[in-house]
């Protein structure tokens, strides 16, 4: 009788194995691909929203300083829509765009109205937007931030100041990581930036980009004041804080600095 031979049918257990863990390889380099790849369009979302609105608002300066009519609808701090004699007003119809005598602070929350529709690419149940005096430490991946910033070192200095003025200043930051250069915990986001670049008119890493859009920064807040033709009876407040990050964009990052965010 003959026998078979059954070492060409089929293969040995060494052999799936291995077969087994070539596949096992393959997919986790495929699966680390995957995530670097939506992670980085997620990025370049973030900074092609963050230059849409660094753009409209490059835009409605100039507007503004030049008496030209503008295309973006007032609002205050609180969504309040502002009609022509400054109040806020219910009616739609009688709201006002932005004029010579609109404030940094309603212009910052203006901008955030009017560009609401932008998500968070890295969690999309969130708007991008946000309007707040906080550092960058308490920020979220994917949140763009507006503030009025006259001097360096004081978020919301210069909040009542007219944008018909070219001393007026507003500071647009997208965070491409958690806690922008907070990210490592010398704050210098892996050392790709300096001290020097920390109070740079515009910069960019792998943890945020920053424009600073307005005129030059005055020697003194007296000067900027006198430059701005700033009245506290028309535009209200100089120093304009906003201590709190809405919900609507994520709330504020916790936890401590060079970690994500809790």
């Amino acid at each position: 009788m003959l026998k078979k031979n059954y070492s060409k049918n089929g293969f040995s257990l060494i052999e799936l194995l291995v077969v087994v863990a070539i596949i096992g390889v393959l997919a986790s380099v495929g699966i680390v691909g995957y995530q670097s790849y939506t992670e980085a369009a997620k990025t370049r979302v973030l900074v092609e929203n963050y230059n849409t609105i660094v753009k409209a608002v490059e835009f409605e300066l100039v507007v503004a300083n030049n008496g030209l009519k503008s295309v973006m609808k007032e609002y205050d701090q609180n969504g309040n829509m502002i009609d022509a004699d400054g109040n806020t007003t219910t009616n739609a119809g009688d709201q006002r765009l932005l004029s010579e005598d609109t404030t940094c602070n309603n212009f910052a929350f203006s901008v955030k109205e009017h560009f609401s529709h932008f998500k968070n690419p890295f969690k999309q149940e969130w708007e991008s937007v946000s309007v707040d005096t906080m550092g960058q430490a308490h920020h979220r991946k994917g949140q763009i931030q507006l503030v009025c910033y006259s001097h360096f070192g004081s978020f919301g200095n210069g909040g009542g100041c007219p944008i018909s003025s070219d001393a007026c200043r507003l500071l647009v930051i997208a965070y491409k990581k958690d806690r922008g250069r907070w990210n490592t915990s010398d704050g210098k986001c892996d050392n790709t930036i300096t001290n020097n670049d920390i109070n740079a008119i515009q910069n960019e890493n792998d943890c945020f980009i920053r424009k600073l859009k307005g005129g030059e920064k005055r020697a003194t807040q007296a000067q900027q004041q006198s430059d701005c033709g700033w009245d506290i009876n028309i535009h209200g407040p100089w120093q304009v804080d906003h201590n709190s990050i809405g919900n609507d964009v994520g709330g504020r990052c916790l936890g401590s600095v060079g970690t994500p965010c809790a």
